[in-house]
């Protein structure tokens, strides 16, 4: 029908009551998916998912509302093992009603029925479980294709993966440039007129002192002289109390007549990474790639930055060989199954089809034996790859 500028209706009935829990009442778990996040207040009500987020959403009722807690599960069925959780707040909506609604990502997750719990409590004790059946859609379409033998094909360009903010946020930890192998190599590059006061400035180092750390490393430097070594540990000075931006320039000059000393790479990528100049940081760490091809701390920040800009495919292959080298680091088996996931449904894989499979396997067992805390978004993620 045609109603001025309204072309059509949609009715659905819907029936609203109360659970009892003491000590609050509860109104039944809502369930929808959101085009886009604004007013997370309101429900959004609907079956099935296809924008990439599930709003969970009940209000509670009575004079203990504002003691209740509730936590959001995302299951493959009532009784399995949560995928997603997230704590949610509830917002006070009057003396003796609370609300508690969170918009929670689910673009990771596989199509398919899921299940939404939400698990209420305080601090004395369980008090309810409610939830809700929905469905996430396969997306419409798929970023590229693969050819007849799962090898990518030249529509394969750009693949962004998933790769979380903390991962570009690993603090400096002054540790790093005190281990005595680490001083040593820059020990050794000190001028002789340069060395009592690169000592007191690690020494400050040591204890902390950065500020006095600061002014005497500043001394030690030599426009006449390999100033490397202070160069480096006045960086690190920076980076220890949180001035990124000036690490990464004080380690950029290191560079100048440091250029052979790995660590100096690793150090200003880290800081590069963590002042968000992943351009910047990318071409350093290839550049101390190229140079020790062996040396395998550059691969693991190189894949995020990989996956960052849409190099899915060298994302993985260069995750794969840290991983190759450091078969227990948990954090990198749950990425590694998870790009290979994303490849898989971008249309594209790492190596082959058949390559990928037999990788993310492998970090899948190793994850389960590691007893990783994420194992049931793993097994989701494999039942999809293990599928012909």
């Amino acid at each position: 029908m045609a109603d001025g500028e309204r072309v059509g209706t949609v009715e659905h009935s819907v029936h609203a009551w109360l659970v009892d829990a003491p000590p609050v009442r509860l109104s039944e778990l809502m369930v929808g998916g959101p085009v886009e996040v604004r007013d997370q207040l309101r429900p959004t009500i609907g079956h099935t998912i296809a924008f990439g987020s599930v709003q969970g959403y009940l209000e509670a009722y009575g004079v203990a509302a504002a003691t209740l807690k509730a936590t959001y599960e995302i299951a493959a069925d009532p009784k399995s093992p949560a995928l997603l959780s997230e704590e949610v707040r509830g917002q006070s909506a009057g003396p003796d009603r609370a609300i508690f609604s969170k918009v929670m990502l689910v673009r990771q997750l596989p199509p398919g029925r899921y299940v939404l719990r939400a698990v209420l409590s305080t601090d004395a004790r369980a008090v309810r479980t409610l939830t809700r059946d929905f469905e996430i859609a396969a997306p419409p379409v798929l970023m590229t294709s693969a050819g007849p033998t799962g090898a990518p094909t030249a529509a394969a360009a750009e693949v962004y993966l998933p790769v979380g903010k903390e991962l570009f946020s690993r603090a400096f930890r002054p540790e790093e440039a005190l281990g005595p192998e680490t001083l040593q190599t820059f020990r050794a590059r000190v001028a002789p007129e340069a060395q009592s006061a690169f000592d007191e400035g690690v020494a400050l180092v040591q204890a902390r002192e950065y500020a006095k750390a600061e002014r005497t490393l500043k001394t030690a430097i030599r426009a006449d002289a390999d100033s490397t070594a202070p160069l480096a540990y006045l960086a690190a000075v920076y980076a220890a109390a949180g001035h990124d931006a000036e690490a990464a320039a004080s380690w950029q000059t290191a560079l100048v007549d440091g250029g052979d000393v790995p660590v100096l790479y690793q150090w200003l990528g880290d800081a590069l990474m963590r002042t968000r100049n992943l351009g910047e940081a990318r071409s350093i760490l290839e550049e101390a790639a190229a140079k020790w091809p062996s040396d395998l701390r550059f691969a693991k920040p190189l894949a995020y930055l990989y996956a960052t800009f849409g190099q899915g495919r060298e994302a993985v292959r260069t995750l794969g060989r840290y991983l190759d080298a450091n078969p227990s680091d948990v954090e990198a088996l749950f990425l590694g199954v998870s790009w290979i996931y994303e490849l898989r449904q971008a249309g594209v894989a790492g190596r082959t089809r058949a390559e990928d499979v037999i990788a993310a396997r492998g970090y899948a067992v190793a994850y389960e034996k590691a007893k990783g805390p994420r194992l049931a978004l793993v097994k989701q993620w494999m039942a999809v790859l293990e599928r012909r």
